[in-house]
């Protein structure tokens, strides 16, 4: 009896990792990350042109978000990306999004 004891003492252990793993992220298709990055573009364009209060943060986050897409729709497409998580400077973005049209890319 105590050996089914141990037994069970050793797969309880991984049945419970494996209950509650996450499954693995499936990347976004190039395609909806170009439609994003479109998408945040008209967004950061828009702030720009607007009036409204607290228009340094708006537009701060909504550049970080832009940024973000960037870097992913880099990496569908087999295009190297800035590394970090934080907002990318102007000419970052610009040899990024550079790269990405000289690759064929539009969005």
């Amino acid at each position: 009896m105590p050996h089914g004891l141990g037994l069970l003492g050793r797969v309880r252990p991984r049945l419970l990792r494996l209950a509650f793993r996450r499954p693995r992220r499936e990347p976004l298709p190039p395609i909806l990350l170009a439609l994003e990055l479109r998408r945040m573009g008209e967004e950061v364009r828009r702030v720009e042109a607007g009036d409204e209060p607290s228009k340094a943060e708006r537009l701060a986050a909504r550049r970080l978000a832009y940024d973000q897409v960037l870097r992913d729709y880099c990496r569908s497409v087999g295009i190297p990306a800035p590394p970090g998580i934080g907002s990318l400077t102007a000419e970052q973005r610009f040899a990024v999004e550079r790269d990405l049209i000289s690759a064929g890319h539009d969005w």
